[in-house]
């Protein structure tokens, strides 16, 4: 075969693989909108997973991966219903058998090179759409913060570095006390805190200066 013939090939499998696109992100966005298959799944956990996909030349070792993720974490979810059971499922199906097409379209042997190429795209698709379903998240929690008063955003902070001050001691178990102190003490003198602090107290001051001229 002729060095133009094997690149009008490739360019015909990079354009057969650019026509699935849609049908892949409509896939993994339906795997990742079925929030009761997974737990709290994280971008930076679903990024371990496509850093995975991007260094190995093989599905195989991708799927391996997912499951020893559902073996040792609830956050890919549980058994065959898991977010983990349901990618491998679409690998080892529609991904696989959109590869096939393509490869008898193209009049190639070996389908893996699209296979793993369509994989890695799919799961691209899904650290996105995860990025995505969790900023708004964030989002909706922030907003919902908004419609509080000043006083009770304050308590829900004081609350939030209460429960991370108690969390950081149940899980170190050599932490002393008198380092936290010591921490808190830091945070209380650094100058960037001292700052926000000022400009929160401003902020409240005023909030309570505008609830007295409107009485």
């Amino acid at each position: 075969m002729s060095y133009l013939s094997e690149q009008k090939k490739q360019i015909k499998i990079q354009e057969s693989i650019n026509q699935v696109e849609d049908e892949l992100v409509s896939a993994i966005q339906a795997a990742l909108d079925n929030k009761k298959s997974y737990g709290d799944l994280e971008e930076s956990q679903f990024r371990n997973l496509l850093r995975v996909a991007d260094t190995t030349e093989s599905t195989e070792v991708i799927k391996n991966f997912l499951r020893y993720q559902v073996g040792r974490d609830k956050k890919w979810g549980r058994g065959e219903n898991s977010l983990a059971a349901k990618i491998v499922q679409d690998i080892d199906s529609k991904i696989k058998e959109l590869a096939n097409k393509i490869a008898l379209e193209a009049q190639i042997d070996d389908f893996n090179p699209i296979w793993l190429e369509l994989t890695r795209r799919y799961l691209e698709y899904g650290a996105r759409y995860l990025q995505l379903i969790n900023s708004s998240h964030l989002i909706q929690i922030e907003e919902s913060i908004s419609r509080l008063s000043s006083q009770e955003q304050l308590w829900l902070v004081e609350r939030i570095i209460h429960n991370l001050t108690l969390s950081a001691l149940k899980n170190t178990s050599n932490l002393r006390l008198d380092s936290v102190e010591q921490q808190l003490v830091n945070m209380a003198n650094d100058p960037t805190i001292q700052a926000e602090l000022i400009a929160i107290n401003q902020e409240f001051a005023a909030t309570e200066m505008d609830g007295l001229v409107e009485q």
